[in-house]
């Protein structure tokens, strides 16, 4: 599984491509940080990290899922989060 995730909004390039491992995380209410790799794709209240080789992206949590469609092999997830719209793809 190849993952990539662009920023829509603000459009300015931001972003990874070719991710290999994907982890969402969030914060609990007593400050500890809780980390899930079973979700198959972003998931509302948790942040995304993605990382390739040699980078690795973070968005902050996840606030809505837009729009979710199956493009032949591919899966794509929009979603929101405090300040931006994101594409994340799964081939």
């Amino acid at each position: 599984m190849k993952c990539s995730l662009s920023r829509l909004e603000p459009n300015d390039g931001a972003g990874i491509s070719g991710a290999l491992i994907m982890s969402h995380f969030r914060e609990t209410e007593g400050g500890d940080i809780e980390e899930e790799h079973g979700f198959e794709s972003p998931t509302v209240g948790w942040h995304i990290m993605m990382q390739n080789l040699c980078y690795w992206y973070r968005t902050s949590p996840i606030t809505e899922i837009v729009k979710t469609e199956e493009v032949g092999d591919e899966t794509r997830v929009t979603f929101k989060t405090r300040n931006s719209v994101y594409l994340w793809r799964r081939s």
